[in-house]
């Protein structure tokens, strides 16, 4: 039997290939916790990097008061960004790529050496 990380991270995944939206897991499993994300988000992106991509960078979302309240966080969230992801500067994002169209504005910097921390 999978454990819930793995059960969700492929459910998340097939939605993708087929391009379709899903239900939150928050509504499927209202106990998943920040770190049962976190975790999903993990074996997702080990997946696709065993598979080819490679990750290019981290972002930090929900940095704004009113994201947050919008969609009912109450802390930013962070993610990796990976190769297929990049629109490089004047490049467009195909409307196939898409599902809920939104636009958040977001500060990006391009570092010249890794961050490293404790």
């Amino acid at each position: 039997m999978k454990n819930k990380t793995v059960k969700y991270a492929e459910h998340l995944e097939q939605a993708m290939i087929e391009s379709r939206g899903v239900e939150p897991i928050t509504a499927i499993d209202p106990m998943i916790t920040v770190r049962d994300a976190y975790d999903i988000q993990l074996v997702t992106i080990a997946k696709k990097v065993a598979t080819g991509s490679r990750i290019v960078g981290k972002k930090i979302g929900l940095t704004s008061l009113a994201m947050q309240q919008l969609l009912k966080v109450d802390q930013p969230d962070y993610g990796h960004l990976l190769d297929d992801m990049v629109v490089e500067n004047g490049g467009a994002v195909p409307f196939s790529r898409v599902l809920q169209p939104k636009v958040e504005a977001e500060i990006a910097f391009v570092l010249k050496r890794d961050l490293i921390g404790t």
